[in-house]
């Protein structure tokens, strides 16, 4: 799993469409290449053709040569990455970066109430 704060390099690319729930094909730096989805939403507003993403590579025993990051949308970052989620709102509350929530702190993480988290 990668960890915040994600220090691998960040590489800009451009959406071409969807091949499926979980693979997008890209254009990185002029060349076709596919890339990891990991969000199944229908994102219709977000993955419009020449939509900027943000990618990072994969190791070369992935199949899959990019895994996007998020996308821009109105010149703002919209995380795409939703296994990122929590992780990255963890980070910004315990930083105090969220200023209606500075008072907060997380305890714990996907807490189990009854059959659901």
């Amino acid at each position: 799993m990668i960890a915040y704060p994600f220090r691998f390099q960040k590489i800009g690319a451009r959406f071409i469409r969807r091949l499926n729930r979980f693979v997008v094909q890209v254009d990185v730096e002029g060349k076709e290449s596919l890339a990891y989805l990991p969000n199944p939403g229908r994102l219709w507003e977000l993955l419009i053709k020449d939509t900027e993403l943000i990618v990072f590579k994969n190791s070369e025993s992935k199949k899959i040569p990019y895994t996007v990051l998020f996308c821009k949308k109105d010149n703002q970052p919209v995380l795409l990455h939703t296994h990122l989620t929590n992780q990255i709102v963890k980070a910004l509350i315990e930083e105090k970066r969220i200023d209606f929530l500075k008072d907060y702190q997380v305890d714990a993480s996907e807490v189990r109430y009854k059959n659901s988290r």
